[in-house]
């Protein structure tokens, strides 16, 4: 659910119970996982040749968290419409933008870098076809690259 306030965004989002794969679709005044989802149970994980805990996140990655319950998260913030995310050579643990974006319509750089389906989790990975918004995915890459998510591609 989204609603749009001058330049705000507001946005409600929903997690399961134990491990989510997130991100942080919005530009927001603090960055600090506390701050952001407070209802987490965990530290945020980021993926970098092996798994790091973080304590300030950011715009273009996907996290591992952890809630107790189901979850419903608000966010506030300003939209992202476009985001360039860089990728190294095996799997990546990418975010997403404000709105979704199909995973056919991301521009790779260099082209057909990525040789893997994106993956989501939800209890279990599953292959996606939308990068959803607050959400992370698995994409594995054949070198270094960039992907640009568009919202221009989302879906309305």
């Amino acid at each position: 659910m989204f609603t749009t306030n001058n330049s705000a965004t507001n946005m409600v989002v929903s997690y399961n119970v134990n491990w989510n794969m997130i991100s942080v679709p919005l530009v927001v005044d603090d960055f600090r996982k506390d701050i952001i989802f407070p209802a987490a149970t965990s530290n945020a994980f980021a993926y970098e040749n092996g798994y790091f805990p973080k304590d300030t996140l950011a715009n273009s990655k996907g996290y591992w968290l952890k809630f107790s319950a189901d979850t419903l998260q608000y966010l506030a913030g300003n939209p992202i419409d476009r985001d360039t995310i860089d990728v190294q050579p095996g799997w990546n643990m990418i975010g997403s933008i404000t709105l979704p974006v199909n995973t056919s319509s991301i521009i790779q750089l260099p082209p057909d870098n990525i040789i893997s389906s994106y993956y989501g989790y939800s209890g279990a990975y599953y292959k996606s076809e939308i990068i959803n918004p607050a959400k992370g995915y698995w994409v594995k890459a054949a070198q270094a690259g960039k992907l640009i998510l568009t919202s221009s591609s989302g879906i309305k």
